[in-house]
């Protein structure tokens, strides 16, 4: 497993960017190279993509 360098981009309901709330949880699932969090304490989702 490696440790790849990610940018988070969070978004709420209206597909916006918004910074992530303070001690957020995160689950994730992965599909190839794009990871999928979502915020379980926000309802919301966020899309990482991986830096390379």
């Amino acid at each position: 497993m490696t440790n790849d360098i990610t940018r988070v981009y969070f978004v709420n309901n209206q597909g916006n960017p918004t910074p992530p709330p303070p001690d957020t949880v995160c689950t994730c699932s992965s599909t190839d190279d794009i990871k999928i969090f979502r915020i379980e304490n926000q309802k919301q989702q966020a899309l990482t993509v991986i830096e390379t």
